[in-house]
């Protein structure tokens, strides 16, 4: 199990600061849409989501210290937590030596809650609505994904542990033992929305998911008494990894959405107005006049609803100039106006070598 601190490439005393810029770097760099066709660059992608998941949260970072949970998150078997101090101005009793002292911190664990979502496939009209486009930044100073910084940040795993009871014999078997882990792969959309998906966990045995709406990649979701069974009444839980699947527009960093948009010569140089799919359907888009490659548009809350706050991401666009197949009509209309129209854009490349 890779230790997420050499995974990010930093020291155990780095800021939390520290971390969070390292781990933009390497998302940045490994990215499944600047690396296309790299499996190894797409595995390394995971590690550090997963190593960021551990570490970018003080207080997961904390637990992982303290040894209470390992490098994917999950809590570490055999783990017991110190007894939390007495409380400031407590009265102490003296007592006999043949009194026996009651444990005032034994307090049961409280059950975790059950995710539940409705899936429905929103309804979309024939005409596209107009969405407004917000020019952010961009021109050929800019590449990919108009030097976005990927910021996937995992939320917090649905899962929570509990100790096991104790079997006829007195000892205790411990769920984690027991528990069964598979992996549910699903796209990116019903990621986003949420809704129930089947699959298989052993031969004949077929269940329904209830995939939380926001699903990350990587995450958990517990289903209680669907794994393994062990002594007595024991019984272990399915841990179903969530695996999204790529989507051939859809980019998702945090709860926003990258898409990148061609255009014709016509509709950056002239200004248009265009088509533009969204995770809630097609919407014209206003294209700037003059609008370079790399040039990027703001579409202001048709992201990813935050599950925690309620609030929405938004989608980014990032034009991208396309050249047509057939471009003899096209050079010859250049090569009337390229003499006298010479125009410098790779100046900074100079600037840098000097």
């Amino acid at each position: 199990m890779l230790d997420p601190y050499q995974t990010l490439g930093i020291s155990r005393r780095a800021s939390q600061a520290e971390i969070k810029q390292n781990y933009r770097r390497l998302a940045k760099e490994l990215h499944p849409d600047r690396q296309p066709g790299n499996a190894s660059a797409a595995e390394k992608f995971k590690e550090i989501a997963s190593a960021y998941h551990v570490l970018g949260d003080a207080k997961q970072r904390s637990k992982f210290d303290r040894g209470e949970i390992d490098a994917n998150g999950n809590r570490q078997a055999g783990y017991r937590p110190p007894p939390p101090p007495p409380k400031p101005g407590a009265r102490k009793q003296a007592r006999p030596a043949s009194s026996k002292a009651k444990n005032p911190f034994g307090a049961k664990q409280a059950s975790p809650g059950k995710t539940s979502a409705n899936f429905k496939t929103p309804p979309q009209a024939p005409p596209a609505p107009k969405a407004e486009a917000t020019v952010e930044e961009g021109g050929f100073n800019n590449f990919g994904f108009g030097g976005f910084s990927a910021t996937d940040i995992f939320q917090p795993l649905f899962r929570k542990d509990k100790k096991s009871p104790p079997t006829r014999g007195g000892a205790k078997q411990r769920e984690s033992d027991l528990d069964r882990r598979c992996k549910l792969e699903i796209g990116l959309l019903d990621a986003i929305k949420g809704g129930k998906k089947r699959m298989t966990l052993t031969p004949g045995q077929d269940v329904f998911v209830t995939v939380p709406p926001g699903v990350e990649d990587g995450q958990i979701i517990r289903l209680k008494g669907m794994g393994e069974k062990g002594k007595g009444k024991t019984v272990g839980d399915a841990l179903v990894e969530i695996s999204v699947k790529h989507h051939p527009w859809f980019v998702r960093v945090g709860t926003d959405i990258h898409v990148e948009l061609p255009v014709t010569i016509q509709e950056a140089v002239l200004g248009s107005v265009v088509e533009v799919p969204t995770i809630d359907g097609p919407v014209s888009v206003t294209v700037p006049k003059g609008s370079n490659a790399g040039v990027r548009l703001r579409l202001k809350g048709k992201g990813i609803v935050d599950t925690k706050s309620g609030t929405r991401g938004d989608q980014h666009l990032v034009i991208r100039v396309v050249l047509p197949d057939n471009a003899t009509g096209f050079e010859k209309l250049v090569k009337q106006w390229a003499p006298g129209n010479d125009y410098d854009v790779r100046g900074n490349f100079r600037k840098l070598q000097e």
